[in-house]
């Protein structure tokens, strides 16, 4: 009998269910950005950098959320992500003021530096959790090029 063991660690799953849930807001928020939603508009023209800048983070979102639910993706998607949330919770910072979302009613929503600062934390743990399943990075990578076929004398001989 033969047994076969796995280097792989298995993919809990909460931790699929969290890269779903979270592809699944990026791409609510990337298509919020991209339709130009009046709220999205004004977040922007807020931060001063141009509506240019809403449409490269609308579209960076819907491909990274898309990139998330491919496992050997996760953490490419999950560090780009990470970076704009990183951006979006020091923007949010330097503003001081809250920036008013969306009102609905009397209820008004306001953004606030802890929600991408929390989605910063969660994209770095996906992005940890899945490091060994990216082939630039993980440990395909690393059997990829200890494995390399070494090329022979008469391929270095010219034509």
């Amino acid at each position: 009998m033969h047994t076969v063991v796995s280097t792989r660690a298995p993919r809990s799953r909460i931790a699929v269910v969290v890269r779903v849930l979270v592809a699944a807001l990026f791409i609510g928020a990337g298509v919020l950005k991209l339709a130009g939603v009046p709220s999205m508009v004004s977040v922007f023209a807020v931060v001063g950098a141009g509506q240019w800048l809403r449409y490269a983070v609308g579209i960076t979102e819907l491909v990274c959320a898309v990139l998330l639910l491919t496992p050997h993706f996760v953490s490419i998607a999950a560090v780009l992500l990470s970076g704009i949330m990183l951006g979006a919770t020091a923007t949010q910072l330097a503003i001081g003021t809250p920036i008013r979302v969306l009102s609905i009613g009397r209820v008004t929503i306001t953004a606030s530096p802890i929600v991408p600062a929390i989605l910063l934390v969660v994209l770095v743990g996906l992005a940890w959790r899945y490091r060994s399943d990216t082939p630039i990075i993980g440990r395909n990578a690393r059997h990829q090029v200890a494995h390399a076929r070494k090329p022979t004398d008469h391929e270095y001989e010219p034509s």
